[in-house]
C-alpha cells in the first residue's frame, strides 16, 4: 500500500504520466485498507451499544414474565454486570478498536500528508 502511494503521488508531483493499470491499483489498494478498517470499526460499535440494550431487555424480561428464581436471580446478576462492566475491543490493550481509531489514524495520514506537502513546497527545483 505505501509503494502504490507513493507512486501515485510522485506521479502527481512528476511531469512524466504513469499507466493507467497502475492508478487502478493503487486505487483499490489504498482504498481497501480503510474500508476493511471502516467495517471492522463500525461492527465493534454496534456490539457495544447492543451489549448495553441488552441489559435493558433482561429488566424489562425480568419485571413481565414469571420466572424461576434461581434464572431470575442469574439474570439480574448478568444485567447488573452489562449495565456496569463496560464493554470494549482493544489491540494488545494499548489501541481501542471503535471509532477513535479511526480518529487516530486519519490524523496520523493527515499530519504526514502536510508535512509532504510543505517539503515539496519548499523544496528548491
Amino acid at each position: 500500500m505505501t509503494r502504490s502511494l507513493y507512486l501515485v503521488l510522485m506521479s502527481l508531483d512528476n511531469a512524466k504520466p504513469i499507466e493507467l493499470s497502475l492508478y487502478i491499483i493503487g486505487g483499490i489498494v489504498i482504498v481497501w485498507p480503510p474500508l476493511i478498517l471502516m467495517t471492522l470499526t463500525t461492527f465493534v460499535v454496534r456490539v457495544i451499544k447492543q451489549s448495553q440494550k441488552t441489559a435493558n431487555i433482561i429488566n424489562l424480561l425480568m419485571d413481565r414474565c414469571n420466572m424461576d428464581p434461581k434464572i431470575k436471580e442469574q439474570l439480574a446478576k448478568f444485567s447488573s454486570d452489562l449495565l456496569h462492566l463496560k464493554v470494549g475491543f482493544t489491540a494488545c490493550d494499548i489501541v481501542p478498536l471503535d471509532r477513535t481509531l479511526v480518529a487516530i489514524i486519519s490524523g496520523t495520514v493527515v499530519t504526514y500528508l502536510i508535512i509532504f506537502i510543505q517539503f515539496r513546497t519548499s523544496a528548491p527545483n
